[in-house]
């Protein structure tokens, strides 16, 4: 039966919290500790997020610290969905205060990223600090957050650890102070854009996480970068000419596809790392991603949407809906891979509407 909860430090994640619990607790083996805190006999303690906790642990949890602070401010939900679509985003959140197994496939997580051979990381500079200050280090969600290799504190090179992240792998609780070596190399990073990056991610990752706004993050890359790499028309970008730029800015280093980048702006694709790394190259400061102004909802309403919404009467998110998908097979060759053919497709849209019988 368990009877207290060790302090949770900041930043840390669940599952330290809970390995630290089993490492003061003093149990005989591992089986013991996980059946008195799962529901489930033979779970894989999640290194992310967390399992479903027996019915008096969700209460200890409860009055320690409150389960939204506990998915919040301990889990992985910041990076995984801080860039979802408001009704995802908020169904995912109700899955982990629920403790429902539905939030994996609710998250912005990478295809097949919860078993390709990750590992817990720790910055050895963040190590040094906790064991002055708490006599002990932990795990810090910080630094598990996928795509980063920097500190973004310190600007020293991430170590792994010897513990598993994949969910195949055998169940344990394992303690960083009792991993993490005493006698520590620290790498600092001589690129200053990789190490900028790092910190830009980490004061993002860090920010209150917003669940209603009225413009998503591909709604506001599009309306930021509309200005240097708008095309001729004015209602598409030049992905061509954007991503060449992006390249030579981070040196061809740890970039994203084009692919991808074309996903993120057509709001197919959410991931947290390549999300923060467009917007510090197109010099977003992080107070506006973090918190994308409702103010521009306005001002980023696409022209060819906005004239057929006034000349046939329509709501615009209407009509930009309707127009988003009838427009999304179109592939004109001129170059401009987001939001191409608009101008185009203005009557093919008026059409569509007609003949719907709307007015």
């Amino acid at each position: 039966m368990i009877a207290f909860f060790p302090e949770l430090y900041e930043d840390e994640l669940a599952y330290s919290w809970f390995s630290r619990y089993y490492t003061k607790s003093g149990y005989l083996s591992l089986r013991y500790a996980l059946d008195d805190l799962y529901v489930k006999r033979y779970v894989n303690p999640d290194t992310e997020f967390v399992n479903e906790l027996r019915p008096e642990v969700k209460e200890l949890v409860i009055k320690h610290c409150g389960m939204e602070n506990l998915i919040l401010g301990h889990t992985m939900f910041s990076s995984y969905g801080r860039f979802l679509p408001d009704a995802k985003k908020q169904e995912a959140y109700r899955a982990l205060l629920d403790m429902n197994g539905n939030f994996n496939n609710l998250l912005a997580i990478p295809k097949n990223q919860r078993g390709t051979g990750r590992t817990l990381r720790y910055c050895p500079l963040c190590v040094k600090e906790d064991r002055r200050a708490y006599g002990e280090t932990y795990w810090h969600r910080i630094h598990q957050i996928q795509g980063m290799q920097i500190c973004g504190r310190h600007g020293c090179y991430l170590a792994e650890s010897d513990v598993s992240m994949e969910r195949k792998a055998a169940p344990g609780l394992w303690n960083a102070e009792s991993v993490i070596p005493e006698e520590l190399e620290v790498r600092m990073c001589e690129e200053e854009k990789e190490a900028a990056l790092a910190g830009y991610a980490c004061r993002i990752f860090e920010g209150r996480m917003p669940f209603k706004s009225r413009v998503s993050v591909a709604e506001f890359l599009k309306y930021r970068l509309k200005r240097p790499y708008g095309s001729a028309s004015g209602v598409s970008l030049c992905l061509e000419r954007l991503y060449q730029d992006y390249r030579e800015f981070y040196g061809n280093k740890n970039v994203m596809t084009e692919t991808k980048m074309q996903k993120i702006l057509l709001g197919k694709r959410w991931n947290f790392y390549d999300i923060c790394q467009l917007s510090m190259f197109a010099g977003i400061p992080v107070e506006e991603l973090a918190a994308i102004p409702d103010s521009i909802a306005d001002e980023i309403k696409e022209p060819v949407f906005m004239q057929v919404s006034e000349e046939l009467g329509l709501d615009y998110e209407l009509v930009r809906s309707v127009g988003e998908a009838v427009l999304s097979g179109m592939r004109p060759g001129n170059g401009c891979s987001v939001g191409k053919g608009r101008l185009h497709g203005r009557r093919w849209m008026r059409n569509c509407f007609q003949r719907s019988g709307r007015p």
